[in-house]
């Protein structure tokens, strides 16, 4: 009985096979025959939709019915393609804007996208948010893809990023930690593409509070930040075993640093820096 059931199932595997191939090449139809700019249809056509990244509860939803052809909605405005019930998108679909050259593309529930991408514009440059959509906006865990390469995988709150997520960027930098209404905000960690690292507070986007900034060749500073720079308490920690500490402000040293050699108990030199960082005085105190 098992043997008289292989034929079948080749079939049927073959048959989704097939399918799965018509609906790609309908898709790519769909993009091109709408989608004006190159660039953009490469975009799309690049970043297809995984439906087996569904939730289980939106990935039972599918429609009675798929449309033969491009279905017109609102006046020519906007098109779909995909499952359908009672003539409105229900199931696995993909929508077309053509006033805002824009796509939607996933699961559908009465006309409305209820897990799947769909285009945006961030900053001007077009990009894809991917996960649960709930009024049209993404909510929960899902991921954000920029066409100039930048990229997001986390949490979002009403179409902004917030909670925990990682955020790497197009020229090699990363940070992971938190966000809040779509900036880093809270505790995390920044690595820049040449080798440095910062491991601590953000405040609106920028460095703000306690933290520790690690050079690529490895001199490390602790302490506090404000408006993305070094202010207030610190102490560096040189990669030859030298230790400074003292107060910084703006990014400079201000004030009298003391200089220790391996640890802070023998300091080795006295430096008085004046408001702008500058060396005003210069004491040596291993002799003394």
């Amino acid at each position: 009985m098992a043997q008289l059931n292989r034929p079948i199932e080749c079939i049927m595997k073959l048959h989704d096979i097939v399918n799965k191939e018509c609906k790609m090449i309908q898709r790519k139809k769909f993009i091109n025959s709408y989608i004006q700019e190159k660039a953009l249809q490469n975009f799309y056509q690049e970043n297809v939709l995984d439906y087996k990244m569904a939730p289980k509860k939106h990935s039972l939803i599918r429609g009675t019915m798929f449309t033969k052809e491009f279905m017109e909605l609102e006046n020519k405005n906007k098109y779909y393609y995909g499952e359908i019930h009672k003539g409105i998108p229900y199931g696995q679909g993909l929508l077309i804007e053509i006033d805002d050259q824009k796509i939607e593309e996933g699961i559908w529930i009465d006309g409305h996208l209820s897990w799947g991408q769909r285009s945006i514009q961030l900053k001007g440059v077009p990009s894809i948010v991917c996960g649960e959509m709930i009024d049209g906006v993404i909510n929960g865990l899902g991921k954000l893809i920029c066409k100039d390469g930048d990229s997001y995988t986390g949490e979002w709150i009403n179409g902004q990023k917030h909670g925990m997520g990682i955020y790497k960027y197009a020229n090699g930098d990363m940070y992971k930690g938190e966000f809040k209404y779509d900036l880093k905000d809270g505790q995390g960690t920044y690595k820049a593409y040449n080798g440095d690292i910062y491991i601590g507070q953000f405040e609106k986007g920028i460095k703000n509070g306690d933290g520790k900034y690690i050079s690529k060749n490895e001199d490390t500073y602790i302490g506090k930040f404000k408006d993305d720079k070094i202010d207030g308490d610190g102490t560096y920690k040189y990669h030859d075993g030298k230790i400074q500490q003292g107060m910084h402000k703006n990014g400079h040293p201000i004030g009298v640093h003391m200089i220790y050699k391996n640890d802070l108990h023998h300091p080795i030199q006295q430096i008085t820096y004046d408001d702008n960082g500058k060396v005003i005085e210069t004491i040596n105190l291993q002799n003394k």
